[in-house]
């Protein structure tokens, strides 16, 4: 994903996108829900597999965001069937009065699983070994329509590869950086710079925060440095 639009326009611009990248890597939103301490990221090929009412919709808007994702990423995506094991992340598109009960079958703490859902119209969990994520889910409200059903899909599966908070008193926050309707461009530009950073090698699984801040900064550079 081209990244024009973020061309180098000096250290304000530097000293914002990384303090975004702080908020959305390194912040929580969810009460109860200490903030990350280190980097936390995928390391392995990501094998996904859908269910729910709304699955057969849905899947070419996630077959579509996991080819994006795998671009900026380097990570693998892989489909595999429902009655096939082995999955590490689990989309559920189902209906809304339905979303709470499919993050039961992942997260068994009902109060943790309360903050998360609240109203939202689609979630995200996820669980680390060691700073690596090792299995994650996405919860989708299928009665969205396809231009919203796929910017929700988009936010989460971003969001579960180690970019967990939406920081309300971030203008850009990362609820707003899952894309258009443009289905083509499902990230803008700053959300896909982000993810990118994320998963640059120079920063490390386990990596502290102190240590991979300025880090970020360097990769960031880099990334919008204008040709």
């Amino acid at each position: 994903m081209a990244l024009s639009a973020l061309a180098w326009a000096g250290t304000a611009e530097l000293d914002r996108l990384t303090r975004l990248f702080d908020s959305v890597v390194f912040g929580s939103e969810i009460p109860g829900v200490a903030p990350a301490e280190r980097v936390r990221k995928w390391t392995g090929e990501v094998r996904y597999k859908l269910a729910g009412a709304g699955a057969v919709a849905a899947r070419p808007i996630v077959a579509h965001h996991a080819a994006v994702l795998g671009r900026l990423t380097g990570l693998n995506y892989r489909e595999i069937g429902a009655r096939e094991v082995g999955e590490t992340l689990v989309i559920f598109v189902v209906p809304r009065d339905e979303m709470f009960k499919a993050g039961q079958r992942i997260e068994k703490n009902d109060a943790i699983l309360r903050n998360v859902v609240k109203d939202a119209r689609c979630y995200f969990l996820s669980y680390a070994v060691e700073d690596r994520i090792a299995y994650g889910a996405v919860v989708a409200n299928a009665e969205l329509g396809p231009a919203d059903l796929g910017r929700c899909l988009m936010e989460e599966m971003a969001q579960v590869l180690g970019l967990p908070n939406d920081d309300p008193d971030t203008q850009a926050s990362f609820a707003g950086l899952a894309g258009a309707s443009n289905r083509d461009a499902p990230l803008t530009p700053a959300a896909a710079l982000m993810v990118r950073t994320l998963y640059d090698s120079r920063l490390r699984v386990g990596m502290p925060r102190a240590e991979a801040l300025p880090v970020a900064r360097e990769i960031i550079e880099g990334l919008t440095r204008s040709p």
